[in-house]
């Protein structure tokens, strides 16, 4: 029975997701779709949003983008599951190495903030909902994914930049840095052991 695994890419409000087969001697795609992370009611660079409000009503919107993306991202998820079957065990989803304030109040006045906070955001909504779905998550940094994938994988940065690629071909377009990524998450994610 193969393994699968399925890696992330996020942005304000969707990601991209790419489901790989433990296979050799490269794993196989065999999933590529785009995620809504958001309701497209809601802003999805909330904190840019909230920054034109009052701290009360900043606080409210953040709340309430926060708990409908919640609920989006596991409906999503649970579909991503559910088209791939039970051998969908693992998920990388990417953390950001970028610092993010402690309040609404301090996000509002950085524009960098505001980015680093919805990063977290989808981030976070991505691991829980996989969490949820019964995924064993594993988070791998965004900065060093590259490097972190050369050394577990033993290959070159060239080598692995070629593999990538060639997984990407039997696909088609969209092959791009997102899916790229998405796909470095989850064969980093099969890499380790249950």
């Amino acid at each position: 029975m193969a393994r699968l695994a399925v890696g992330f890419r996020e942005h304000a409000g969707w990601a991209v997701a790419v489901v790989l087969e433990d296979a050799s001697p490269l794993p196989r795609v065999v999933d590529r779709l785009r995620l809504a992370l958001c309701p497209g009611d809601l802003p999805r660079e909330v904190h840019h949003a909230a920054a034109q409000l009052d701290p009360d009503s900043a606080r409210a919107l953040v709340t309430a983008v926060a708990e409908a993306s919640a609920d989006a991202t596991r409906s999503a998820i649970e579909d991503l599951v559910a088209r791939n079957g039970r051998n969908l065990g693992r998920a990388g989803v990417p953390i950001s190495d970028s610092p993010v304030a402690s309040s609404s109040t301090a996000t509002r006045k950085a524009h960098t903030m505001m980015h680093a906070a919805e990063g977290q955001l989808y981030r976070e909504g991505l691991a829980e909902g996989c969490a949820r779905a019964g995924l064993r998550v594993h988070r791998f940094s965004r900065r060093g994914l590259t490097s972190l994938a050369s050394d577990a994988l033993g290959r070159t940065t060239a080598e692995l930049s070629a593999a990538i690629d060639s997984m990407g071909k039997v696909l088609g377009p969209p092959w791009a840095r997102d899916q790229k990524d998405a796909a470095l998450c989850a064969w980093l994610a099969l890499l380790i052991e249950p």
